[in-house]
């Protein structure tokens, strides 16, 4: 899930305002505010990652199994080098 466009504007706003020397610093509801909205950025990128990882190992399960042969040309590709 990606950050919606308005909060993707408050976050930046409140980027410049957090610059040493601005006229008007972000207030602490505002901080605890986007902390909030970067969390649930995070965890939603990680619940997808999750996913996305548990459909790789069902894919990796499907794969034909190693046998002798692949591992010795395996060995003969590396002596190759």
């Amino acid at each position: 899930m990606s950050i919606s466009p308005e909060n993707q504007t408050f976050i930046s706003q409140l980027r410049f305002r957090m610059a040493p020397g601005s006229a008007e610093p972000p207030t602490l509801d505002e901080m605890k505010r986007a902390i909030l909205i970067l969390r649930d950025s995070r965890a939603a990128a990680s619940a997808a990652n999750a996913a996305s990882a548990a459909g790789k190992r069902t894919s990796a399960a499907k794969k034909a199994p190693i046998t002798q042969a692949s591992i010795a040309n395996a060995l003969a590709d590396l002596d190759s080098m």
